[in-house]
């Protein structure tokens, strides 16, 4: 991209700061034999042989560079702007006539070209005020540079290849819509048309922020080990349920600790979840983001083979067959998940007959957690789907019904179930006690 940036505007400055990207090509030297040390803004050029070749020159060689360099800065006369592609024109206000004398002085211009400019300058502004071009920039605020115009109006700097980048990269990302008809290319071509107007700032914005989220997901995915988040998510869920690994919560009763998660001697605690079945998911994310990490493969097979072993369990201990002593509150037997993972008296604890208190130690949401999980390994789903209250809400049958249901089972009617899965149903334990007592 070429620029023509007003006398005074910093072209040198961007150059020497950017001199990878930017290129100040001052026209004097193509103008006139000047000596290569020659300071262009101190020296008179008065006695200075004009060349025969200008400005056929330094037109050629503006246009060849351009090819080599984001941006390339000139000062020639305006009567040659016809010979350059894609250019910028930069200028200032009337009204900081003031300021760019003492810039001049500054940086060390010579009397003469200091009284030139004194002379002309309002004449030069209107000038380019009244100048046909696609692209002017008109700078009215003080001690503004060409490095902070060209930051602050990154549209008019733009290069059609940026646009073009910047355009695909949007699309790419559901971010812009082009029309189904216009090529990306065309679609460029319009914004410079002034026809389609886009707020890069903001584009670019929302384009890096899709870049990190791209990254942080890659970053995931890598702590996932290949699974997708739903899949270590129902993955964890299922190492819960079949006793791979550990989840209980509190540590001293009456005090709440919040659940913990342990798979391997290692644990992750969580403070903000009110349900059981709300931890997988936390889980997950803490393993995504590296703040909890365990062997997923081993956790894989260790879990599968689990569920598959749990496929034979077509029936459960009951309590009555148990050495349980159920009536004392003090001395009776206090259920832990090993014994619904065992499968022993599963019909006594899911009814809360077996919960412990304050003075064994268990809190009521690890009580509550038992005996949900009775429901969730399949055992006496007809007790917890026909109760409701503080342990079989909403949330938990809905939860239930789509555990089971990832699992081919349907439960949502419960009889049905029942007829299906008879023995594993709490009506065949309240059924046997029934006929016993007669």
């Amino acid at each position: 991209m070429i620029i023509w940036a007003f006398p005074g505007m910093g072209k040198s400055y961007a150059a020497l700061n950017n001199s990878e990207s930017i290129f100040d090509c001052d026209a004097t030297r193509f103008k006139y034999d000047v000596n290569p040390d020659t300071n262009l803004h101190g020296s008179l050029l008065n006695d200075c042989s004009r060349k025969n070749q200008y400005p056929e020159n330094y037109i050629s060689y503006v246009n060849k560079v351009d090819n080599l360099y984001n941006y390339v800065l000139i000062n020639c006369e305006p009567n040659i702007f016809s010979n350059f592609s894609d250019m910028r024109v930069v200028y200032p206000d009337v009204s900081l006539k003031a300021e760019y004398l003492q810039r001049y002085r500054d940086r060390g211009d010579n009397d003469t070209f200091i009284s030139y400019m004194d002379e002309c300058f309002e004449e030069m502004v209107n000038y380019f005020d009244s100048l046909s071009c696609k692209f002017k920039i008109k700078v009215k605020d003080s001690n503004k540079y060409l490095v902070d115009i060209m930051e602050e109006s990154r549209m008019e700097f733009m290069s059609k290849t940026a646009v073009v980048a910047i355009i695909s990269e949007a699309v790419k990302y559901g971010l812009f819509k082009k029309s189904n008809d216009m090529s990306i290319e065309k679609t460029a071509d319009e914004i410079f048309e002034g026809n389609i107007v886009v707020d890069f700032d903001d584009l670019k914005s929302k384009i890096d922020a899709c870049y990190k989220k791209e990254a942080l997901e890659k970053k995931y995915a890598d702590n996932r080990n290949g699974l997708s988040h739903e899949e270590l998510t129902e993955l964890i869920m299922d190492s819960m349920v079949s006793g791979v690994a550990e989840i209980y919560y509190g540590e001293i009763a009456p005090y709440s600790h919040g659940y913990r998660y342990r798979f391997n001697d290692k644990d992750y605690q969580m403070y903000d979840c009110s349900e059981f079945f709300d931890c997988a998911e936390k889980v997950c994310s803490a393993i995504e983001k590296g703040k909890y990490c365990i062997d997923i493969d081993n956790l894989k097979i260790c879990t599968l083979t689990a569920l598959e072993n749990e496929k034979n369990i077509t029936s459960y201990e009951y309590s009555d067959r148990l050495d349980w002593h159920l009536g004392d509150q003090y001395y009776h037997h206090i259920h832990r998940l090993r014994d619904v993972h065992e499968h022993k008296g599963l019909d006594a604890i899911i009814q809360g007959r077996c919960s412990g208190t304050w003075s064994n130690c268990m809190a009521c949401k690890e009580n509550n957690l038992i005996r949900q999980m009775v429901a969730f390994k399949g055992f006496c789903v007809d007790y917890a789907m026909n109760n409701n209250g503080e342990v079989f809400n909403a949330n938990f049958k809905k939860a239930l019904v789509d555990y089971h249901k990832r699992h081919g089972v349907d439960i949502s009617d419960i009889n049905n179930w029942i007829d299906n899965n008879y023995n594993k149903s709490f009506q065949s334990a309240t059924a046997k006690v029934a006929v016993k007592s007669r």
